[in-house]
């Protein structure tokens, strides 16, 4: 959206300064003939200057026909670069409602649109995915009712974009979810050696759909006709629509299965090697940005959620030993922690699954990289909780970090 705007506008000012110039270039050369032609049917051929009104009329009823056509070419330009190139699905797919409920864009043109839906009293998967599909067919006008496998689909889609991957997930009322309405589908965050082709396979959706999903995605200069020449930026996101994930979710669910298998780890409280200053940094590399403050420190969250959709690079706020880096129990899935040998104890947990650069007893410099941001654990959507402790007891991280 800040690229379409940022286009958008330079594009006006380029229009409005040639028409300008346009404009004091017509105007001076019209001022010249104007006096010539004055001076030569009012002084020197008199009563021959009222013969010309009449086309000086038509004249100027053309221009303005003229400046309408530019005007109309100028708005459908517009509005055609609008609806084909800045048609977004980034990283930022499910903030556009902020947690208010469903609600729906009546330009909506089919493309898939990410949106919040907060859980209602009595809600079930299947009742949140047929609400879902019943407000889609009312916007789009279909008459059919929806097959059991659109409906399961539905489902899987709400299941794996939420990280719900136990047989009988539990809702709360109040909760937030992330729902598709239009195509079904869900969003794949690029990692390290992904392509076209490997990502086609693990979903077994077809190359050239991903391809045409994507295609603000994927630079058009590395295509030339071969898949194999498509670069993906690491960190960038990518729409798989219309998908079966009956096989992801079984395979996230035993994943997740195994590491709640694992005994709490004990945490390694070795003697730092390094002793921080207390001059705490933000945990959020330098691809963070665009990141949002999410929510805040209170007596019932005991740290900071920074969110950035797709994710980025969480680096050590400050120097200190690693003393913990694996899958934890208690909500914060994949989980970091670093004693800064002062006292401080940082904490950043939902890290994605696998992406852990660092490990107990460690030694790490204020600004290495850790891992990078996920949504493992109890999390409704991909952000860091970061959390300071200092004594053994939790403080506010906004007080010792720059938002």
């Amino acid at each position: 959206m800040k690229d379409f705007l940022k286009d958008l506008i330079g594009y006006i000012i380029q229009r409005v300064l040639l028409l300008v110039i346009s404009a004091y270039s017509f105007i001076v050369a019209f001022a010249y003939k104007l006096k010539g032609y004055l001076v030569q049917n009012l002084f020197w051929g008199r009563n021959t200057l009222y013969k010309n009104i009449f086309q000086l009329g038509i004249t100027a009823f053309t221009l303005l026909l003229g400046l309408s056509g530019v005007t109309n070419t100028f708005a459908l330009t517009s509005q055609s670069k609008t609806n084909s190139v800045y048609l977004t699905r980034n990283s930022e797919v499910f903030d556009s409602n902020q947690g208010k409920g469903i609600s729906f864009n009546p330009n909506f043109n089919l493309d898939p649109r990410g949106e919040k839906y907060i859980v209602q009293s009595g809600d079930s998967l299947e009742l949140i995915a047929k609400k879902v599909i019943d407000l889609e067919r009312e916007e789009y006008g279909v008459t059919s009712e929806p097959t059991a496998a659109k409906i399961k689909r539905k489902i899987d889609v709400i299941r794996y974009t939420n990280n719900l991957f136990s047989d009988n997930p539990k809702l709360k009322v109040g909760q937030e979810l992330n729902v598709f309405i239009g195509v079904d589908g869900i969003i794949h965050t690029v990692v390290k050696g992904d392509t076209i082709n490997s990502i086609s396979k693990k979903y077994k959706v077809d190359e050239q759909t991903i391809i045409d999903s994507n295609q603000e995605t994927i630079d058009a200069n590395f295509i030339d006709g071969d898949t194999s020449k498509i670069i993906l930026e690491i960190g960038s996101t990518l729409f798989i629509p219309n998908i079966d994930l009956t096989e992801q979710i079984a395979i996230n669910k035993q994943q997740i299965e195994k590491a709640n298998k694992q005994v709490t780890p004990k945490k390694t409280f070795t003697q730092p090697q390094i002793v921080a200053g207390g001059n705490f940094g933000r945990p959020l590399g330098d691809d963070c940005s665009g990141w949002n403050y999410v929510r805040g420190f209170t007596s019932s969250h005991n740290g900071l959620d920074l969110s950035r959709g797709g994710g980025c690079t969480i680096v050590a706020a400050d120097s200190g030993t690693v003393i913990l880096a694996q899958w934890t129990n208690g909500g914060g899935g994949w989980q970091v922690e670093i004693n800064h040998g002062n006292g401080f104890v940082s904490r950043y947990s939902h890290l994605r699954a696998g992406s852990i650069v660092v490990s107990p007893g460690m030694v790490v410099s204020k600004g290495t990289k850790l891992a990078f941001m996920g949504s493992s654990g109890r999390a409704t959507g991909t952000h860091l909780h970061f959390m300071i402790d200092y004594n053994g007891r939790s403080i506010n991280p906004a007080t010792k970090i720059p938002l």
